[in-house]
């Protein structure tokens, strides 16, 4: 997941950095079984430390994603684009960095 202090990134993702997270893992979550086999992401974090619930890490993920949905309403956002994206930056500097995304 990317977070970056520029405009064009959505309102959950900025930081007063630009840096990259990720969650080194394997598939820890107990509670996270809708998961692809050949994909590691951040829901798939161990948990067990918190002692959730299966109900309750339900409701709480509902929240957040209430929460985001929240956040981004106020911009005309969407976080269902940023669950498969790193970085959200403008249009313009595609070109700049076509060499950089193909080689």
């Amino acid at each position: 997941m990317g977070f970056a202090p520029f405009a064009t990134m959505p309102v959950t993702r900025r930081a007063p950095y630009v840096c990259l997270a990720a969650w080194p893992g394997g598939h820890d979550n107990p509670h996270w079984t809708r998961y692809d086999p050949d994909i590691v992401h951040f829901l798939d974090t161990d948990l067990t430390a918190l002692q959730l619930t299966t109900p309750k890490y339900r409701s709480l993920t509902k929240a957040s994603k209430a929460a985001s949905e929240q956040l981004l309403t106020e911009l005309g956002d969407d976080a269902r684009y940023y669950r498969r994206v790193a970085f959200r930056l403008q249009g313009s500097v595609a070109e700049s960095l076509r060499d950089v995304l193909t080689t």
